[in-house]
């Protein structure tokens, strides 16, 4: 299954970011300055011609900053965690390309996610399960 997440910048928690960055162990002032830079900005929108006012964003990270796609791969990496845990726990069965070569769950690319299980109902059961649960948690639903 291929997931294009090129929308998932403007979606993030906050609160969810803060977390991811802590469980990875980063200083508490990097995670404040990192927080800083995502809850600063504000922002207009041009609507049928005309200007709104400024607004203050309570959620995503933006797309420009020189920090954003870092704290981005931090957080995919929390779903990347995730499904290896899945797999650890033989709940998700990746894919194999040959008999007895390595086994594949997941691909990431910049904004792509690529999902690999054996083809069953029982398997994309846990799959959605995996999504909808990290959906839940980062404010990609």
């Amino acid at each position: 299954m291929k997931i294009d997440l090129e929308k998932a910048f403007g979606r993030l928690k906050w609160s969810f970011l803060r977390e991811v960055l802590s469980g990875a162990g980063f200083g508490n002032k990097f995670i404040e300055l990192s927080m800083r830079c995502v809850s600063s900005a504000s922002l207009n929108v041009l609507w049928n011609g005309n200007t709104t006012k400024f607004f203050q964003p309570s959620r995503g990270i933006r797309q420009g900053d020189s920090i954003s796609p870092f704290l981005f791969i931090v957080c995919m990496d929390r779903l990347s965690h995730i499904i290896c845990d899945e797999v650890a726990a033989k709940s998700w069965k990746p894919i194999s390309i040959t008999k007895d070569g390595p086994t594949i769950s997941h691909l990431m690319f910049a904004d792509d996610l690529l999902l690999f299980r054996e083809a069953s109902e029982e398997q994309a059961s846990i799959m959605m399960t995996v999504l909808d649960k990290f959906c839940c948690a980062s404010g990609e639903s």
